[in-house]
Formats: structure tokens, C-alpha cells, sequence
């Protein structure tokens, strides 16, 4: 009823937690697969680009954009069960 009230659809969840989903699934990316174990998160950011609902079903996924001698460039995104993008991210990490 609050969130009616607010003006949304309904109860949505908050984009901190997609983002934070994003950033966990980034550091088990760098450390499992590219295998930086002495990486560093440099630089993280997210963009939210539709609203995410009780109930819905995120995918995380991304590519790799960069990698140079110093640093790992991801770019990552989270998908409902429709397909639909809800949250863009970018992590950046350093190699020590």
C-alpha cells in the first residue's frame, strides 16, 4: 500500500541490492575466472535502468571490455526473467 501510495506499481526492491549482486558476481568473475588473485576493485559504478520486483528473477552477466598489464575492465549487466535489463554496472580492477 505504501509503495501504491509513493506512486510505484507495487513493492520493488532496492537498487542497491541488484548492485550489489552485480559487484559480488564481478569479484567471483576476477578471482575464478581471470584468476586475479591479488586484484584490487578499483572502481565500481551502476546505472539503474528499470525497477526490480518482488518476485523477479535476476541474471548476472557481462563481458569483458579491457585487459591490460595494470588493470581488468567489466562490464556487467542484470536481467529479469523477461530479459529486460534492470541495472548496467562497470568494475574496474587493478593488478598489484
Amino acid at each position: 500500500e505504501v509503495a501504491k501510495k509513493m506512486g510505484l506499481p507495487g513493492v520493488i526492491a532496492h537498487g542497491m541490492l541488484t548492485a550489489g549482486m552485480i559487484a559480488e558476481r564481478a569479484q567471483a568473475f576476477a578471482l575464478d575466472e581471470v584468476k586475479l588473485v591479488d586484484a584490487k576493485l578499483n572502481a565500481f559504478s551502476t546505472r539503474f535502468r528499470s525497477m526490480t520486483f518482488l518476485g523477479d528473477v535476476i541474471s548476472i552477466g557481462g563481458t569483458v571490455k579491457a585487459v591490460t598489464d595494470s588493470e581488468v575492465v567489466l562490464d556487467l549487466q542484470a536481467k529479469n526473467q523477461k530479459g529486460e535489463i534492470t541495472t548496467t554496472g562497470e568494475a574496474r580492477f587493478s593488478r598489484q
